[in-house]
Parts: structure tokens; C-alpha cells; sequence
């Protein structure tokens, strides 16, 4: 389905019904829910004039007099409908079927149509529909009313200050909306996907999922799960059609059709169906080659004399194979080092979010050096991955799960989990899921204050047996695995890794939650395992001078702030603010750097905190609120070179005529060997004057790492130790610098 803009809003999401009846957007009546309207809110005859226009699609905190309210809200809108033909004592084979779709209610809601209640929504990112044929039948004139809840977990300062999870019973799955070092400030709550009404024949499709089984150069394999609503018993015929996608709207060749015939019983069937794909075009990330795609086009036909579409959807696919070994990640039999960039919710409110804004994200990220970002613990727009698809950006797929949950989520849980699939399974952009971010909280907390959490205490409660760790993690597992066995699945993200869990990433924050960033190649030396795929990597900066003193600014971690860029160094907060753009961008070259030098030995790749800041007075962002370029943005793009030198475990300062033997490396990421590499390296002074310099001339292996030789000096009297590394290759040059202070 071709992914078009219309005045910079989105298209209508995925799926293609066989008619639409009404488009209920725009004015709806919205009041916050008390007793009163607890009781006769779904009337058909109460008066709501008076009530507060709000926008759907759309947020309620968007409008002036709703943005302080955590909901529950009471939405209604009356509509009207022509006449419909489907009456409760005609029910012939070939009549309409109308339901009401919800495309998309954060985060969960009851739903009421003309005072009769029709049943709830779980999970924000997935379409619900409720049959209304019996209903719409009674007359042309009706309401729809939705009791919309999107409560906090707690009161966001106080969940900031103790944990960056929230309190560990939450029942809500909003995951980073709400919660996490992400979360934008506002209450996300509100219908932000379209309202319909569609229009079916007597056979609709209720739930669907495409997922790519097989892929190789000769073969490939799609499986199709169809769950379809019967009013009668009947024989349907089932065709998909398998096309290519032609670039830039050029025609493709004609598709491949394949049916089947299916008997169905009156209500809910079941269907599996697998589809080979012979001579099939692989889909591979960018650095590694092409990306076609393939539209699925799914229709239901009745038979008989009067054959018809009764229902119909389309998917958008690619066909690859992807696999992980101890956190090393294979496409298509390729090995493959996967530099990944954490992605919250793009923007407060995803309902405003234009295929621009999300297409102009990706482009930061790309131009940044990484290939894959991570959605953390959130589903985006399905647009951003339809976007990657196209742009071969690999994306770690995290389900909307951070700390700790109340057991009285997991029946919920489970039915998210396979929404969750529904709507992903299809992107061949997706390389992993992510199941539970820290189940137990972070390995390390963040410092409080000026005082520093018992590490001790902090790692023990984070490994202890609990609910959430031992029992929810492995509904969650199973049951990821059992509904989209195509892909990894990390389980337990953000766990410290060890021989029995060994599929997770390390969230350490080495010089954010505790140590020093040049204390990860040490660390990584004495336990190799941390550097499998290391993530929380990443630093705060400051931008608004309000932001010192605004709790709006909820996600602000000053007690780390004042540990490593305290403000009481500096004369002003101009400079606080540089000095903790420098130090961001300085942690974040280096941790960059560091694990690309254990490329497969052991590191799979590691993903950086993150692209864009959540709120305006600063955050954990390359880029700010507004995607203004910070310092570490550049440092980030210059550590992600494909080709660069570095030298290994530089120190954070020596000392005037410290001895100093430095290793020199090299990274080649292309997929291609280097002859007669020359590299120099040259160290000088404060003055610039050259107190050492040394050339090597070196063949580099193909996608791996190449120890150069050694940077032998001693460093100069108090000021700086300036050490330049220049590659040449066939007349090109990368650079490479470090600035050492040298201190007494």
C-alpha cells in the first residue's frame, strides 16, 4: 500500500475494508467522568452542548482546558447513516455488516453505541471493531460514547525521583509514554486514530498477521494467520495476491495469485496459510543491499450464484531471514554489527506526528552513522516503520513494557502481545523484539542528590527472584516466541547478561548512573559478557535555564547531572549548559568507539540514549526538543565512521612526563578487504608544537577489526596532550583526534 501525505497528515493506517460507510473524525463533545456521568454518560439523551469541542483524531491534553487531566474522559458524538439495508429479518447471505472501528484509543476505553455497551479496548496501537448491524439498523440518528482512561502510573515527579519505572504494580501498557527517561510530560490520553464505520459483507476479517517464515535466494515463505467472523455457515474463497513493489510508481510485474477454498462455521474461524514465493528478492538492511517489497492483497469472496468481496486487506512485506547468536545478529546469512539509536515517542502527542516529522527522524539517525534504531518500550506509528522498510533501517521493536506490573496485567499482557505481532510482524525492517524493560529496575540507579546508591544493594535487588522477573518475563517469552517465531526475542531487556541469560543488552551507564566512561574497557576486559550488545549509553544536558528549577522538566536526572558536570564549577548557566553538552558528546564518542573495538569479539553492536530530547528543558537527546544538533550528535556521526582509527583506552588525563604506550586500531565495516592502508599517528602540545609522531602502513580484513601498532610518548608539562591519528586509502583520508588534558 503506498504510503502517502495529504496536507501533512497521515494516511488512514493498514488495513483496506471493502467499504467505508462514515469517517466519524473531527468536533467530538469531551467532559471529564464523574459519578454522575458514570451512570448515564452512554444515554443517547443527554445533553452534551455544553460539553468541550475536542478534535478526533487527537489528544485531550492538545486542548487549553483538558491539558491538566489524567482521565478518565467521556467522548461522544452524535452521527447519522442512510438507511441501512441489513434488517434484523432479512439475513440473507449477501447482506452488509457494519462495525465501528477504533484504529486507535490510549489507552484503553469502553465503548457504547445508542446506550448499549459494545465491549473495551487493550492495547493502544491496535484497531479494534465492534459489529453495530442490529443497531444501525434501529434508525439513522445515533451516538457513539467512549469512556477513554489514561491514568498515570503515580504522580510523575515523585515516580521520577524513586525510579525510573514507576511503582512496581502498574496495570496501565503505555510503557515509554507514560514512564522511563523518555516519557514526554503530557498525558498522552485520547482517541488518536480514526473512527469509522466500514461496511463488510456477511464474512469479515477480525484479526490477521503476515510473517515471513523463509528466506533464501531461492526459496521464500509467507504465513498468514486469518481469524474470520461468520454470521452463517458457508464455503468462502480466499486469494491473496502477491505482488512486487515497483519503484517510483513504475508498473510491476503482474501479481501471483493463490486461493484456496474454506468452509467456515457461523462465528469465529481460524485459518493458517503458507505461501512460497519462488525466485524471491531478499530484503536487506542498507548496508548490505537492496530493499524490495512485496504487497499481499488478502480477499474473502463468497460463493454461490452471487460471488462478492465480503472483506479484504493489505499488507506491505519483505522477505529476509534474521537470526541472533549470543547478541550477534545475521540477515540473510550475513553477518551484520548493529549500530542502534534508542527512539522514544517521537513527539508528546503521536496522533500530530506527520510522515515528515517521522521521515525527517530517521534521516538524523541515518546521517548519525547508525543503522537501526530502537523503539523503546513503545509501538510508533506504523508509518516510522514502513518507513524504515523502504530506507533499510533495522528496528529493535520493543513491546510498551517498563518495571514492574501487577499480576492483575497478565491477562492483558498477553492479548498486547499478540496485538503487538498483528500489526508488526509484516515489516521486515524488524529484527528483534523487545519483551520487559527491567523488570527489577536498572542494574544501577541513578545518583540522588550528591550521594551515590549502594551499587551492591542496587545490582542484588536487580537479579533477586520477583513476580515480574521470574514470572511475567516468561509469559512474556513464550509467548512472543509462540506468536512470531520469525524473529528474537529479548525477553528480559536490560538485564545483566550471564551464561544463563544470555540474549539481553547490558544497560550500565558507565559516567551517567555510576563509574566513568573510560572505565568500560576494563570492565568489558574483566567481564566480556557486559559487552555483548552494551545500551545505556547516553548523558543528560540542560538547555533551559528554567529547567534548573521546573518540575516540568519530570525526567531530569540532576543528581547526575551535579555529579559529573556539577553547576557550582562553573560562572554561569551558559556554561554549565556547554559543559554538559561537551561532556555528553565526549561519554558518548567514547563508549561508541569502545565497543567497536570488540566488533564480534564478543559485541553484536550497542545502541545509544537517544535520538531526540522528550521535553524542551533537555534530555538524554543527540538532538534537543526541537531536533537542534547538540555537540555529541557530530561526535556520535564521527565514532560511527565505517573506516576510522582509534586508539584503544585512551586516558581521561596524565600526568607532565607520564609515560605513556597507547594501542592504535583500525575499524573497517565495509564488506570488502584494504590494502596498503597508511596510518599516522602525531601527538603535540598545548602550542602545537609535534613531540612524537609514528606511520604504519597496514592491509585491514573485511568487516573486522585490525591492531596497528603502538603510540609510544611521554606526555608534555601541564596543559594538553593533543593525539592526531590520520587514515589514508586510496587517497582518501579519515581523521581521528584526541584531546588529553595533562594535569599535576
Amino acid at each position: 500500500m503506498p504510503l502517502t501525505e495529504d496536507d501533512g497528515r497521515l494516511p488512514t493506517p493498514q488495513r483496506a475494508t471493502a467499504r467505508r460507510l462514515l469517517d466519524l473524525g473531527g468536533t467530538w463533545r469531551v467532559r471529564p467522568l464523574d459519578a454522575h456521568l458514570l451512570r448515564v454518560g452512554a444515554d443517547p439523551d443527554l445533553d452534551h452542548s455544553e460539553w468541550e469541542e475536542l478534535h478526533v483524531p487527537g489528544h485531550w491534553a492538545q486542548h487549553p482546558t483538558l491539558a491538566d487531566e489524567n482521565g478518565p474522559l467521556l467522548y461522544r458524538r452524535r452521527f447519522t447513516v442512510p438507511e441501512v439495508a441489513a434488517r434484523s429479518g432479512d439475513r440473507n447471505r449477501h447482506h452488509a455488516r457494519y462495525w465501528l472501528r477504533l484504529d486507535g484509543v490510549l489507552s484503553e476505553a469502553e465503548v457504547w453505541l445508542d446506550g448499549h455497551y459494545l465491549g473495551d479496548t487493550v492495547g493502544y496501537f491496535a484497531s479494534h471493531q465492534f459489529e453495530i448491524t442490529d443497531l444501525l439498523a434501529a434508525g439513522t440518528d445515533h451516538l457513539v460514547a467512549l469512556d477513554v482512561r489514561c491514568r498515570p502510573p503515580e504522580n510523575r515527579r515523585s515516580m521520577i525521583a524513586t525510579t525510573d519505572e514507576g511503582p512496581r504494580d502498574k496495570t496501565a501498557l503505555t510503557g515509554a509514554l507514560q514512564v522511563g527517561p523518555l516519557a514526554p510530560p503530557a498525558n498522552p490520553g485520547g482517541i488518536w486514530q480514526p473512527v469509522t464505520i466500514d461496511v463488510t459483507g456477511p464474512v469479515a476479517i477480525r484479526h490477521a498477521r503476515i510473517l515471513c517464515t523463509e528466506a533464501t535466494a531461492e526459496q521464500a515463505s509467507l504465513s498468514l494467520r486469518i481469524v474470520l467472523d461468520s454470521d452463517e455457515a458457508t464455503d468462502v474463497q480466499i486469494q491473496a495476491a502477491i505482488s512486487e513493489v515497483a519503484p517510483h510508481g513504475a508498473a510491476g510485474p503482474a501479481p501471483s495469485l493463490h486461493r484456496r477454498h474454506q468452509p467456515l462455521a457461523r462465528g469465529e474461524n481460524r485459518i493458517e496459510w503458507t505461501i512460497p514465493i519462488d525466485d524471491p528478492k531478499l530484503w536487506w538492511p542498507a548496508s548490505l543491499g537492496d530493499q524490495p517489497l512485496y504487497l499481499v492483497d488478502l480477499t474473502v469472496e463468497t460463493t454461490g450464484d452471487r460471488p462478492s468481496v465480503s472483506d479484504q486487506m493489505t499488507w506491505q512485506t519483505g522477505l529476509r531471514n534474521v537470526s541472533v547468536d549470543d547478541m550477534i545478529w545475521t540477515i540473510n546469512g550475513q553477518r551484520v554489527f548493529v549500530k542502534c539509536l534508542a527512539y522514544g515517542p517521537g513527539d508528546p502527542f503521536l496522533g500530530s506526528m506527520t510522515v515528515a516529522d517521522m521521515q525527517a527522524d530517521l534521516d538524523l539517525a541515518v546521517q548519525a552513522g547508525f543503522n537501526a534504531i530502537r523503539l523503546v518500550a513503545h509501538l510508533a506509528r506504523p508509518e516510522l516503520l514502513e518507513l524504515a522498510d523502504r530506507a533499510g533501517i533495522m528496528v529493535w521493536q520493543d513491546l510498551p513494557l517498563i518495571g514492574g506490573y501487577s499480576s492483575k496485567a497478565q491477562r492483558s499482557v498477553k492479548t498486547l502481545i499478540r496485538e503487538a505481532v498483528d500489526v508488526v510482524g509484516h515489516h521486515p525492517s524488524v529484527i528483534a523484539w523487545g519483551g520487559h524493560c527491567q523488570p527489577n529496575g536498572e542494574a544501577l540507579a541513578r545518583p540522588a542528590g550528591e550521594s551515590i546508591t549502594d551499587p551492591a544493594r542496587q545490582i542484588l535487588r536487580h537479579l533477586m527472584p520477583s513476580w515480574n522477573r521470574s514470572f511475567l518475563d516468561s509469559i512474556v517469552g513464550r509467548e512472543l516466541a509462540a506468536a512470531d517465531p520469525t524473529r528474537p526475542v529479548v525477553a528480559r531487556s536490560g538485564h545483566l547478561p550471564s551464561r544463563l541469560d544470555q540474549t539481553t543488552d547490558s544497560r550500565l551507564w558507565l559516567g551517567w548512573r555510576t563509574g566513568r566512561a573510560e572505565d568500560a574497557p576494563a570492565l568489558y576486559d574483566r567481564w566480556p559478557r557486559l559487552a555483548t550488545f552494551p545500551s545505556g549509553i547516553g548523558a543528560q544536558t540542560i538547555t533551559l535555564p528554567a529547567a534548573a528549577h521546573d518540575d516540568n522538566w519530570v525526567t531530569a536526572e540532576f543528581g547526575s547531572l551535579t555529579r559529573y558536570t556539577n553547576p557550582r564549577d562553573y560562572d554561569d548557566f551558559t556554561s554549565w549548559s556547554a559543559a554538559t553538552e561537551q561532556y555528553q558528546s565526549e561519554l558518548i564518542r567514547r563508549h561508541i568507539e569502545t565497543v567497536r573495538l570488540k566488533k564480534f569479539d564478543p559485541s553484536g553492536g550497542f545502541c545509544v540514549t537517544a535520538l531526540a530530547d522528550a521535553e524542551p528543558w533537555g534530555g538524554f537527546g543527540l538532538v534537543d526538543y526541537r531536533r537542534t544538533l547538540k555537540p555529541s550528535y557530530h561526535a556520535a556521526a564521527m565514532a560511527n565512521r565505517p573506516v576510522l582509527p582509534i586508539l584503544g583506552d585512551p586516558p581521561a588525563t596524565v600526568e607532565p612526563g607520564e609515560d605513556l604506550d597507547l594501542g592504535l586500531y583500525m575499524v573497517n565495516d565495509l564488506f570488502y578487504g584494504l590494502e596498503s592502508v597508511e596510518l599516522t599517528a602525531t601527538a603535540s602540545n598545548a602550542t602545537g608544537e609535534v613531540i612524537a609522531e609514528e606511520s604504519w602502513t597496514i592491509n585491514a580484513p573485511a568487516d573486522g577489526v585490525a591492531s596497528v601498532g603502538r603510540v609510544e610518548l611521554t606526555a608534555p608539562g601541564e596543559g594538553v596532550l593533543y593525539l592526531s591519528l590520520r587514515l589514508t586509502e586510496g587517497g582518501v583520508a579519515t581523521d581521528n583526534a584526541y584531546r588529553i588534558p595533562v594535569v599535576a
